[in-house]
């Protein structure tokens, strides 16, 4: 018989990041807060469906990565890498997008905004997360669905999210609500609770 180590509050990996402190620092995420976050929080909020085509642009050393592979594979999307060279080359990005059919895809803002123009006509949603979305690359994808996922990285991944709906442009820094599982406390500057 086979022993299984992995507990829900062991090791599932760890992620260096600066974060708001600009420090490097490893962030230790146990198990119990991937399987929350691809199997409670983010199935209601911005996982694909086993319809999807998945381009994995995250790689592993990031903890959008997660998203890309755990939520892909787990509902039974098709995931399709791109490697490193493609992710520099946006042009040839989004030819292979376009061969595979992607119709889901994860990128922070700011390769968005490095495009000239769409990543292929088959992309039904984008997840940005990292930074926030310009109003431009927000207004660019009002015809699909375009959710900005926030949290940081001690979080697992993403906390809130927030789709920007059809032809309504919202302001770029909306992080929206929590995800399932997930409560969100609002401070003032003195870590004072503020009201709703």
């Amino acid at each position: 018989h086979p022993v299984n180590f992995a507990q829900p509050s062991g090791l599932a990996y760890m992620i260096y990041t600066s974060g708001a402190t600009v420090l490097p620092k490893g962030v230790v995420v146990p198990h119990a807060s991937v399987v929350s976050m691809v199997t409670i929080g983010a199935p209601n909020a911005y996982c694909p469906s086993s319809d999807d085509r998945v381009i994995q642009f995250s790689t592993y050393i990031f903890d959008a990565s997660v998203i890309d592979v755990f939520c892909a594979l787990l509902s039974g999307a098709t995931l399709i890498t791109a490697n490193e060279s493609l992710k520099k080359d946006p042009e040839r990005l989004f030819q292979l997008m376009e061969e595979e059919r992607i119709t889901w895809a994860c990128f922070p803002p700011a390769f968005l905004h490095s495009c000239h123009h769409d990543p292929t006509t088959c992309l039904k949603t984008i997840l940005v997360g990292g930074e926030s979305p310009s109003q431009e690359i927000i207004r660019r994808y009002r015809n699909i669905t375009f959710i900005n996922g926030y949290g940081p990285t001690e979080n697992t991944v993403c906390s809130t999210s927030y789709t920007y709906s059809d032809g309504h442009v919202s302001a770029s820094n909306c992080i929206g609500t929590p995800l399932q599982g997930v409560t969100c406390y609002v401070l003032d500057n003195d870590q004072n609770l503020l009201p709703d």
